[in-house]
């Protein structure tokens, strides 16, 4: 992946003007990327100067995608023919840019809105652009579809099909919703069903829902007083605050690929029920190496997938968790650590605010112990608060099916998605939308709303790998633990390419 990283044109838009990076290097170590800025060539400035949003391009300026455009900030005094260095942590927002198959003359923009703090966060948000996910979600917020995040993460296989909550922030809540599912990558996707779920409260209330489905009004949050990870690295500004810096689970120094996060809280709560509320999402890490993981096919790929297909759900789920891929949260009573929750993938596109129900907390009262345990850079956790949580009541809650759907053709959709009967919209190619209209019966001005999108269902990355299988590769991801050691070794693999790389310059 650095290799073909490197041979990508890098464009910064800044500030201070927009600018090519010529001899761009990306340095894991210093978590920045440094190059000299020069002004960009005419060739370079088709989806500059393209106003349109058409993004037309010829087979003669095919160098447009080999873009990539980076949005930060710079120091004043930068200018022309100046070597900068840009942090990690300043980069607000990457596009790659690929061609879209389904059209000819067509450009498809890949944006990556928000990227963490992380060692292998520009990298990783490169590798973005061949990566697999689920189906995107976007709502209406009065002017445009915004996105959301993604559903059903890591439903692979038609025995893997599950249900996901999404919640809608953004939606312009009325006397309808409107929602877009969409299909932006190379994927095929499968939607069985699409329910809103409304909840009104009053203003100035906050709801979460939980991973089961349980909508939960959540009140005086309370941040840890510690936030360890591996017994030895302090963590807690990176969880206490909502702000990008989180949690990566990314340690190599423990001598284990899994780490794990210990939060301790102060008992100061003291009515009603505890709760964890939680801002996170996977690391992009987790879909590269995945993805390195099925490379190692080679030309036998679609026949894995095949056998994959014939295994129980529950077959593939136990190598899932074998390899630490959800996130296990835990408590500490007196009878030790009782497990909370398995956390099943969500994607890496945005953070995912949640609320977790506490259970088997200590008799004797007193400080409240929390673990997040993963695989290596399988996660980033953003902010942890513990909550007081109380059910929403029955009559403040409303699940409400489409009233309309229709695809990106104008062709009526609606029997796909109003149950879940195993009758899938189908999205089998990038560029496939679903554009859903929920009627919102007594909607009043004056109440303050909470909407989450139900669904079910799955998606199949679409792959096209040459060459024989690594068979004895392939064996070692079997152990228990195995693709975990691997995220951790890849890592380091790719860290020392970067470093090597920048000490021939």
């Amino acid at each position: 992946m650095f290799d073909s990283l490197m041979q990508k044109t890098f464009i910064v838009h800044s500030d201070r003007g927009i600018f090519m990076l010529r001899s761009m290097q990306i340095f894991p170590e210093k978590e920045e990327l440094s190059g000299i800025l020069t002004d960009v060539p005419e060739y370079h400035k088709i989806y500059l100067n393209d106003k349109s949003g058409k993004y037309k391009y010829t087979k003669k300026a095919t160098q447009m995608l080999q873009e990539v455009h980076v949005y930060t900030k710079l120091d004043s005094s930068s200018r022309i023919e100046m070597n900068v260095n840009i942090p990690f942590k300043d980069i607000t927002r990457m596009e790659v840019i690929e061609r879209d198959k389904g059209k000819s003359t067509g450009v498809t923009i890949l944006a990556v809105v928000g990227i963490t703090i992380g060692t292998m966060a520009v990298i990783t948000a490169i590798a973005a652009a061949l990566k697999e996910s689920c189906p995107f979600i976007s709502v209406y917020d009065g002017s445009e579809y915004v996105l959301q995040g993604e559903t059903f993460g890591g439903a692979i296989y038609p025995s893997l099909a599950r249900e996901d909550y999404v919640p809608l922030p953004s939606a312009a809540i009325g006397p309808e919703v409107k929602v877009m599912v969409s299909n932006e990558l190379k994927e095929r996707q499968f939607t069985d069903m699409a329910n809103l779920l409304l909840a009104e409260h009053a203003p100035g209330q906050q709801v979460l829902i939980s991973p089961a489905g349980e909508l939960m009004l959540v009140s005086n949050p309370v941040s840890a007083k510690t936030a360890v990870l591996n017994n030895s690295r302090d963590m807690l500004q990176m969880v206490t605050d909502l702000d990008n810096t989180a949690c990566a689970f990314n340690d190599t120094s423990a001598g284990t690929p899994v780490n794990r996060l210990v939060l301790r809280f102060d008992h100061a709560l003291e009515e009603g029920n505890l709760g964890l509320q939680l801002s996170l999402r996977n690391a992009y890490w987790l879909e590269y190496t995945f993805q390195e993981l099925t490379k190692h096919f080679g030309d036998r790929y679609n026949q894995w997938v095949g056998q994959q297909k014939q295994k129980p759900g529950e077959q593939i789920i136990q190598w899932q968790e074998a390899q630490h891929m959800p996130l296990t949260i835990s408590i500490k009573n007196g009878d030790g650590w009782k497990e909370l929750l398995k956390l099943k993938t969500i994607g890496p596109l945005m953070n995912r605010d949640l609320v977790i129900p506490i259970k088997h907390l200590p008799e004797n009262g007193g400080p409240i112990e929390i673990a997040f345990s993963t695989g290596f850079m399988f996660w980033e956790l953003d902010q942890v608060k513990m909550v007081e949580i109380e059910p929403l009541p029955a009559s403040a809650m409303r699940t409400l099916k489409p009233s309309a759907a229709v695809d990106e053709e104008g062709k009526n959709v609606m029997n796909s998605l109003k149950e879940a009967d195993g009758k899938f919209l189908e999205q089998p190619e990038p560029g496939k939308r679903a554009y859903l209209t929920y009627k919102v019966p007594g909607y009043s001005p004056s109440k303050a709303y909470s909407a989450f999108l139900h669904s079910r269902g799955y998606y199949e990355p679409i792959r096209d790998y040459q060459g024989p299988a690594d068979i004895g590769f392939l064996n070692r991801m079997k152990d228990p633990g195995g693709f975990t050691a691997f995220s951790m070794d890849e890592y380091k693999r790719v860290a020392q390419s970067a470093y090597l790389a920048a000490k021939k310059q």
